[in-house]
């Protein structure tokens, strides 16, 4: 409004969302370009989180919010691990730390899965609901497209193993085709460590050990 009445109004990464919706909407597109041209020259790490935020429930709406979407996503990808040492990224929604990490970024798969639970924790301890399930069913949409097999075995067994976020048997599948494929070399010590962690489960788990055992036992 103060932009229709005088022809100016301050820029800002905060309102810059805001106004670039309303710029579609009413058909201004000098304060479209400036908007774009502020936006691109002043994006930052501490407010990136907060225009996606913003710009949630707007992406699919106006070809401008998604293009500035896409722009945030686009500064964001060769910065993720300076991102995911800030806080701010805890703040983001699902639907929009989804869309970060399904993005090719310059951090492993095991930093990404660090980063997921981090998230994850958050949100519960941030809710006034408690569900004993909801760390795994979190955790359960938020890996689903993770790349479990590009992790090396003494990750997978002493990182994601003991948090039982991921199920035991997508561990196994993964280090059996970590094996079947020669991916990774999979030591006598890893399955050990294995069967160490998951005894106190049940005689399925430890079975499924000696499957993979079984397995690297006939490759070599």
């Amino acid at each position: 409004m103060e932009y229709l009445q005088s022809g100016s109004c301050p820029l800002t990464c905060e309102t810059i969302p805001g106004l670039i919706c309303a710029a579609e909407h009413y058909d201004l597109p000098e304060l479209l370009q400036a908007c774009f041209h502020h936006a691109k020259q002043h994006f930052r790490l501490s407010v990136v989180c907060s225009m996606l935020n913003m710009l949630e429930n707007y992406y699919w709406r106006y070809n401008s919010a998604s293009e500035l979407v896409n722009a945030i996503l686009q500064y964001i990808d060769t910065r993720a691990a300076q991102l995911f040492s800030r806080r701010e990224f805890l703040d983001l929604s699902e639907s929009m730390f989804q869309m970060i990490l399904g993005r090719d970024l310059n951090i492993s798969e095991v930093t990404k899965f660090q980063v997921m639970l981090q998230w994850a924790n958050y949100k519960i301890e941030m809710s006034t609901v408690v569900d004993p399930r909801e760390l795994e069913c979190t955790m359960n949409r938020l890996t689903r497209d993770l790349k479990l097999q590009k992790i090396p075995p003494q990750e997978l067994i002493r990182v994601i193993l003991p948090t039982k976020t991921i199920s035991n048997q997508r561990i196994l599948e993964t280090l059996l085709w970590q094996a079947d494929t020669g991916m990774y070399r999979i030591q006598q010590s890893h399955i050990e460590e294995c069967r160490a962690r998951t005894r106190a489960e049940n005689s399925e788990s430890l079975l499924s050990w000696d499957l993979l055992e079984t397995k690297i036992n006939i490759t070599e």
